[in-house]
């Protein structure tokens, strides 16, 4: 455990979780929720996807990219499918200095296309990795990273009207 920088892992079969449940009498109920969250879950993004899914297969996976943003924790990867997306894309959630939450996608195969939209990408969390997801289109900004210590790499980034990548 070291608090100080977010990290919480625990071994398999911790004994802290384990701790306080003998009460004396069969345990018959569920085991309370102790917080913890699983680490380095990747979840799935494709053209034909589902929102209303859980992410967290090839069959399950979202519509749009950005559907999963709430549910992300340092460490996580969103795996976008080759494809063309056209909705926005917020990211609030924030990574962690050696544990990033990753946007991959398919170099030259996965684009978001933000014709219409003023900003196809807005990057608010900091520690978010952005790869092989070309942006195009947007009336404003491609991209537009407000947050800080982000990477954006192995994309194509063309044809926005004011900015490709917009850094605050």
């Amino acid at each position: 455990v070291k608090p100080g920088s977010g990290r919480f892992d625990m071994k398999r079969k911790a004994d802290e979780i384990y701790a306080g449940l003998n009460l004396g009498y069969s345990f018959n109920g569920l085991a309370p929720d102790m917080g913890a969250k699983e680490k380095y879950n990747v979840y799935y993004v494709k053209p034909s996807g589902n929102d209303n899914q859980d992410g967290r297969s090839l069959a399950t996976a979202w519509l749009t990219i950005d559907n999963g943003d709430s549910l992300l924790y340092p460490g996580d990867t969103v795996c976008v499918r080759p494809g063309t997306y056209t909705d926005s894309v917020v990211i609030s959630d924030s990574g962690l200095i050696d544990d990033r939450i990753v946007y991959q996608g398919v170099r030259d195969s996965t684009l978001l296309d933000a014709s219409g939209i003023s900003e196809g990408v807005i990057i608010l969390g900091s520690y978010i990795t952005w790869t092989g997801i070309s942006v195009k289109n947007a009336s404003l900004s491609n991209i537009k990273d407000d947050g800080s210590s982000n990477l954006i790499r192995m994309c194509h980034i063309e044809s926005a009207n004011s900015y490709g990548i917009e850094v605050d």
